[in-house]
């Protein structure tokens, strides 16, 4: 490959070492290119990032790294304004070196020379604060390796041979792509590639039921069927009433609620937020709420093994 080494060390990590893991920003490769010497069209170098992502669907991960923020308006006037003054500077200073030849400065003159060298280290001074770069600012990148930078770059050689194959596009002048891939011992080949056969019958579970649930009752992604009585393995209290003289003993209720249910292991309880706990609830476990979890109450859960404690 043309141009390798130069396209290697365009992926430096924050050592500046050589690096083939993701350490640049995608937007950075057009710029990291030129700086090795490699000539890139500026519409090109403009667009760069852009098209990999596009056309290439270049992999990357985001992160977080500093950058130095652009160059400001106010930043390039004080540049482009200090060096005319320094040239207008160097020229009059040449200027003034001839004429102190023929004559030797008065002390009128040398003090008017004196306040003017004092006027320009001023300017010049704020001239060189007003162009201090920006602080760096930690900013969201799209960092890409160089690996995933050359499986870009063979999506859109394919790409563009498929609009080529397809009369969408007049290029055809593939000779030198060609040859590389023959040096590297990958030649470009075209054949079509045959989309895989879809199975008719998909089997979802080994357990019966449920896959004839799920052939029968699953039309679409939100319908949720109920499940068959060999997974049902919990039953609720949805209504619970005790005066509050005798609350301590509500306990003993679950004996014989988890004797209804004989073929039951779990009794689960839900109740709002804003509701205090009584005491049957003080030997139920409480089940963490997940973070995408939108469900408005509090669930509570006891096995039915709990209850042997009772009987020790």
């Amino acid at each position: 490959m043309q141009h390798k080494q130069q396209l290697i060390n365009c992926f430096k990590d924050q050592h500046d070492e050589n690096s083939f893991k993701r350490c640049i920003d995608i937007k950075e490769i057009a710029q990291r290119l030129h700086q090795q010497g490699l000539s890139i069209d500026q519409h090109m170098s403009e667009t760069l990032g852009a098209l990999l992502i596009c056309f290439g669907d270049i992999d990357y991960e985001e992160g977080y790294g500093e950058r130095i923020p652009p160059e400001t308006e106010e930043q390039r006037k004080a540049k482009g304004l200090l060096e005319l003054w320094r040239a207008n500077r160097a020229k009059g200073g040449d200027l003034k070196n001839e004429k102190k030849l023929a004559k030797q400065l008065t002390m009128e003159e040398q003090e008017k020379k004196k306040k003017e060298d004092e006027d320009w280290a001023k300017e010049e001074e704020r001239l060189l604060q007003q162009m201090k770069p920006s602080p760096p600012m930690k900013v969201l990148l799209n960092l890409t390796s160089i690996h995933d930078l050359l499986n870009a770059l063979d999506r859109m050689a394919t790409y563009d041979r498929m609009l080529t194959e397809l009369g969408l596009t007049e290029f055809n002048n593939f000779e030198e792509e060609n040859r590389v891939l023959a040096l590297l011992g990958t030649p470009y080949v075209s054949a079509l590639q045959l989309l895989p056969d879809i199975e008719e019958h998909r089997t979802y579970s080994k357990d019966p039921e449920i896959q004839q649930i799920c052939k029968t009752q699953i039309h679409d992604l939100r319908t949720i069927p109920d499940p068959p009585e060999s997974a049902k393995n919990a039953f609720a209290i949805t209504l619970f009433c005790m005066e509050a003289a005798v609350d301590s003993r509500s306990i003993d209720f679950l004996k014989y609620a988890f004797n209804l249910f004989p073929d039951r292991d779990y009794l689960i309880v839900t109740q709002p937020h804003t509701v205090p706990e009584n005491a049957l609830l003080s030997k139920f476990t409480l089940v963490p709420k997940t973070m995408h979890n939108t469900f408005s109450h509090v669930l509570y859960l006891i096995h039915r093994d709990y209850l042997l404690e009772q009987d020790i």
